[in-house]
């Protein structure tokens, strides 16, 4: 796989394994949670022609990471509601001090902050909340999660290609009369369409999207779009 390539899809999983929670004696450093986490980053490619022959690389496991993290006060403070009393905001909260393991991914540039706070597990923040509810409020919560994060990239050829053809085309409103000869339905006006930039024909987005699962050529004049490929994954083609 060429580190070059750019992933086009991503998953988290968070599954949790640990959770313990307990109260301490009211201090000045406030509430605290611990955080740590046992991290899997695997990797898929998905092959132009898998619609027909299931090419699929075999996934690239890397070595897991067990990583401790403190959640600093800046984070625990910035908001007047504590953390194990709002959902959303333990929520966040988690999400961003996750968002730190993106530094250790091969490819966690496209690893966003929206990525990492969807993967926070709803019964996890709605079971600290619960414990602690049976907390007293005077004094303070410390709360340590294991949580195991499983991070999946595709690099999915299909759609390197289609992004490829955008880039050397363009995405306009088709015209009622129009129709997508992959569908067979009239390109309604306001509909996204692609026009290839080797021939010129359009077709709706995901028509062609799915049609590039089983090749490379236009379905009406049989022109080639490889060559549109991004250079990376043109490296994987001998």
């Amino acid at each position: 796989m060429d580190p070059e390539c750019a992933a086009n899809g991503v998953s988290i999983t968070a599954e949790v394994t640990r959770v313990g929670m307990g109260a301490v004696p009211a201090e000045p450093q406030g509430d605290m949670m611990v955080l740590t986490v046992s991290l899997k980053e695997t990797h898929q490619w998905v092959l132009i022609g898998s619609a027909t022959r299931k090419k699929y690389r075999n996934p690239m496991l890397h070595r897991r990471r067990r990583i401790s993290v403190l959640i600093p006060d800046c984070l625990l403070n910035n908001s007047a509601i504590a953390f194990h009393r709002n959902d959303r905001h333990c929520r966040d909260l988690i999400g961003e001090t996750l968002e730190c393991f993106s530094e250790v991914l091969t490819a966690g540039q496209g690893v966003s902050l929206a990525h990492w706070c969807s993967a926070v597990p709803d019964d996890l923040v709605q079971h600290i909340r619960w414990r602690a509810e049976r907390i007293p409020v005077h004094l303070n919560v410390s709360c340590k999660v294991r949580l195991h994060v499983t991070v999946h990239f595709v690099y999915s050829e299909p759609m390197a290609l289609l992004l490829g053809c955008i880039s050397h085309s363009s995405v306009v409103a088709a015209a009622a009369s129009q129709q997508c000869a992959i569908c067979l339905d009239n390109m309604v006006q306001g509909a996204d369409v692609l026009y290839l930039p080797s021939c010129r024909h359009g077709f709706h987005m995901q028509c062609i999207l799915r049609w590039f699962e089983w090749g490379t050529i236009c379905p009406m004049c049989r022109g080639q779009c490889r060559q549109f490929l991004p250079a990376p994954y043109m490296h994987q083609h001998p």
